[in-house]
């Protein structure tokens, strides 16, 4: 019913918003890493609102980095978190906002993983 379909669409932009205020936590706490990490790692849904939350969220945490702070980041990262986290670096340059320091992460991620990096991130149409 469309009552249950209002309910759903709520339901998964609470937790959009629960991980967004997560995010904002680590980046109040100076925890860059983890914040890139949670806002990134995959959430599943097909609400816009819900995935507009999290880029955000993904956007925030990338600005809360400083530049020369992304080498040591993206090294900590596993292949699988590097490959969400090119993802959502593509999310947030849909905004126009922090680009130079975006591309400083597309860089750093492809000279670690290659153009194939570039492929994945394009092709997944979830976030």
């Amino acid at each position: 019913t469309m009552l249950n379909m209002y309910l759903l669409i709520r339901r998964r932009k609470g937790k959009a918003e629960e991980i967004e205020s997560e995010v904002n936590n680590f980046i109040k706490g100076g925890n860059s890493a983890e914040a890139i990490k949670l806002a990134t790692k995959g959430f599943k849904t097909k609400q816009e609102e819900a995935k507009t939350v999290i880029g955000n969220a993904a956007a925030a945490a990338f600005a809360s980095c400083q530049d020369s702070d992304i080498k040591g980041l993206v090294a900590g990262f596993s292949e699988n978190e590097r490959a969400q986290v090119m993802k959502y670096v593509y999310k947030s340059m849909a905004t126009g906002e922090n680009c130079s320091s975006l591309l400083k992460w597309h860089a750093k991620l492809v000279e670690t993983d290659g153009i194939g990096i570039v492929s994945r991130a394009l092709v997944d149409r979830s976030v």
